[in-house]
Protein backbone atom coordinates (compact mmCIF):
# COMPACT_ATOMS: atom_id res chain seq x y z
CA UNK A 1 0.00 0.00 0.00
CA UNK A 2 2.80 2.16 0.93
CA UNK A 3 4.64 1.56 -2.06
CA UNK A 4 1.70 2.38 -4.53
CA UNK A 5 1.09 5.82 -2.56
CA UNK A 6 5.16 6.68 -3.47
CA UNK A 7 5.04 5.46 -6.79
CA UNK A 8 1.66 7.76 -7.18
CA UNK A 9 3.47 10.73 -5.59
CA UNK A 10 6.35 10.15 -8.06
CA UNK A 11 4.07 9.94 -10.91
CA UNK A 12 2.73 13.61 -10.02
CA UNK A 13 6.03 15.03 -9.48
CA UNK A 14 7.10 13.67 -13.08
CA UNK A 15 3.86 15.05 -14.38
CA UNK A 16 3.87 18.01 -12.34
CA UNK A 17 7.71 19.16 -13.66
CA UNK A 18 6.77 18.32 -17.31
CA UNK A 19 3.61 20.72 -17.01
CA UNK A 20 6.08 23.03 -15.37
CA UNK A 21 8.37 22.81 -18.05
CA UNK A 22 5.89 23.43 -20.85
CA UNK A 23 4.73 26.33 -19.53
CA UNK A 24 7.78 28.28 -19.14
CA UNK A 25 8.75 27.19 -22.68
CA UNK A 26 5.18 28.13 -24.05
CA UNK A 27 5.99 31.40 -22.03
CA UNK A 28 9.30 32.06 -23.74
CA UNK A 29 7.88 31.13 -27.03
CA UNK A 30 4.90 33.84 -26.43
CA UNK A 31 7.06 36.51 -24.96
CA UNK A 32 9.51 36.02 -28.07
CA UNK A 33 6.51 36.23 -30.55
CA UNK A 34 5.04 38.98 -28.64
CA UNK A 35 8.54 40.58 -28.85
CA UNK A 36 8.73 40.43 -32.67
CA UNK A 37 5.34 41.65 -33.58
CA UNK A 38 6.00 44.77 -31.48
CA UNK A 39 9.90 45.29 -33.25
CA UNK A 40 8.20 44.60 -36.94
CA UNK A 41 5.14 46.42 -36.32
CA UNK A 42 7.48 49.31 -35.20
CA UNK A 43 9.76 49.05 -38.18
CA UNK A 44 7.06 48.75 -40.84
Amino acid sequence: MMLDRKKLIDIGIAIGSIIGYITIVAGVIMTILLLQTIFTGEYI
